[in-house]
């Protein structure tokens, strides 16, 4: 799906009020280096999917391309649990050719963050992200400051295997211990067409709130430190030049009010912010253009910026979805078999410092499926449950060798993340699948007092079924329930 953003000239809104710049979020609104603002959203075709035989003779292009992408929380691919999942970073590749295949006339750019935390899975992640984006021909990135921490003293990698990172609120002595630019520059050119652009990244200090961590990076005030630089290039920051596209990176929702500050500086011209939807969001009530990249990676950010010379200056923003038919990068896809190879070397699943397990209450250890089937298999439970997809749940990860991924195999063994729950096959073999024990709890006990009431719900549902893995679930929650039906009592009980 693409959305298509239209402007008029500015000045027609000179009249809105200021208490609109700084309250508002997500009304329609932008401004192109020309100093225009966005009024409409007009809905265009859906993108092309894989499937479709792209034009012969594509027309000739009349703008520059700016492609955005940010807020992964660490998707590097979709889990895979359902069909037509949106997302992947192996399946962006022929799509980017498609929409801007001159790398000369093209900004492609990554807001961050990458990660959720900083944990060792998370770590290789991140290493992971980097190279996929030098891959894939990233210009500039910008990262929280927990990240470029755990780039500089965990991972230390070759600055000249990933993109150029950018910090503007950092000191020149910080940033070159950290291996970061103050800001990006690149002349996009067509012909003889082109378009000076300059990418700034603002961390925000309020975000970090580990004292070590703010003396490590020591960041200034962002606003002061982004007018600093601009000074440097004799940049005006209270005019607009239409011959160059500035544009500021920030890890902070559109409704921080950094962003509003920044919207008020008017010789900015795109705002990327963080924000909380899938899909990418247009967000500026007027002024300069401030967006979303989405979430999970399952969208490209498109701004077509016209040629400066041309006489329709406007401003077209879109959102490409990326499609599960997507054609996958084959060098891609190597870069993530290879971080499913490390978990498998490290063998995060049983090591117990990279993940902490949780104590059980009273602990009560598990008991494992074969002590669960010494009794239920007179009752018919056993008999009912066995040929289940729940009985069968390791399989699947095995056929996709991801049976050594913590993340998909907390959902498909008993108690992984727990002090006597599934650690291997080889260790604890009755704690494989989706046994008993994963929804209705420790049964040791229960095993020692059968005559006691036990029908605890240990794990609900929606912490594995959740919108990613099951984005049907809740519509159709009855439909799940029949299919792993081994119960007599009624439904109700359960619940």
């Amino acid at each position: 799906m693409t959305f298509t953003i239209f402007l008029i000239n500015r000045y027609i809104l000179t009249c809105i009020s200021a208490f609109i710049l700084l309250s508002a979020v997500c009304a329609m609104g932008a401004q192109t280096p020309g100093g225009e603002a966005v009024v409409s959203l007009d809905a265009s075709p859906p993108a092309e999917t894989a499937a479709q035989k792209p034009p012969t003779s594509p027309p000739e292009p009349d703008s520059f391309v700016i492609l955005f992408s940010g807020n992964w929380e660490g998707h590097l691919e979709p889990c895979g649990c359902t069909e037509k999942q949106l997302g992947g970073i192996d399946r962006r590749t022929e799509e980017i050719k498609k929409i801007a295949p001159d790398p000369q006339a093209r900004l492609m750019l990554d807001a961050g963050p990458l990660i959720k935390d900083t944990e060792r899975q998370s770590q290789l992640k991140f290493e992971t992200f980097l190279y996929a984006f030098k891959k894939l021909n990233y210009d500039t990135i910008n990262i929280t400051g927990e990240e470029l921490i755990l780039l500089y003293e965990k991972l230390a990698l070759d600055p000249a295997g990933y993109s150029t990172v950018i910090c503007s609120n950092m000191p020149e002595e910080k940033r070159r211990k950290y291996y970061t630019q103050p800001y990006f520059q690149k002349t996009l050119r067509y012909q003889n067409h082109q378009l000076d652009c300059l990418v700034l990244s603002l961390f925000d200090p309020k975000e970090i709130s580990d004292k070590t961590l703010a003396e490590k990076l020591q960041l200034q005030e962002p606003v002061s430190a982004l007018q600093q630089n601009l000074d440097a290039l004799k940049i005006k920051p209270d005019r607009n030049n239409p011959k160059q596209l500035i544009i500021v990176m920030l890890t902070v929702p559109t409704e921080d009010p950094l962003t509003r500050k920044l919207a008020a500086i008017a010789a900015i011209d795109i705002i990327v912010t963080k924000g909380s939807s899938d899909e990418p969001e247009l967000c500026s009530p007027a002024g300069p253009l401030i967006l979303t990249t989405g979430r999970l990676g399952k969208y490209i950010s498109q701004v077509d910026v016209p040629f400066p010379d041309s006489d329709d200056q406007t401003f077209k923003f879109k959102m490409i979805e990326i499609h599960s038919e997507f054609p996958q990068d084959a060098e891609i896809v190597r870069l993530i078999d290879d971080y499913q190879e490390l978990i498998r070397m490290e063998n995060l699943i049983e090591d117990e410092i990279a993940i902490p397990r949780l104590p059980l209450d009273d602990g009560i250890p598990f008991a494992g499926n074969s002590t669960c089937q010494e009794c239920h298999t007179e009752d018919g439970v056993w008999k009912k449950w066995s040929p289940l997809k729940h009985a069968h749940a390791m399989e699947s990860l095995e056929k996709v060798k991801r049976d050594y991924n913590p993340e998909c195999v907390v959902c498909h063994t008993v108690g992984m993340l727990y002090e006597t729950g599934y650690r291997s096959r080889e260790r604890t073999p009755d704690l494989a699948n989706v046994g008993c024990e994963m929804c209705h709890g420790p049964g040791a006990y229960h095993n020692e007092a059968p005559e006691e009431e036990y029908r605890i719900i240990f794990t609900p549902c929606e912490s594995c079924h959740d919108h990613e893995n099951s984005p049907r679930f809740e519509a159709e929650r009855d439909q799940y329930f029949e299919n792993i039906k081994h119960w007599d009592e009624p439904r109700e009980y359960w619940d």
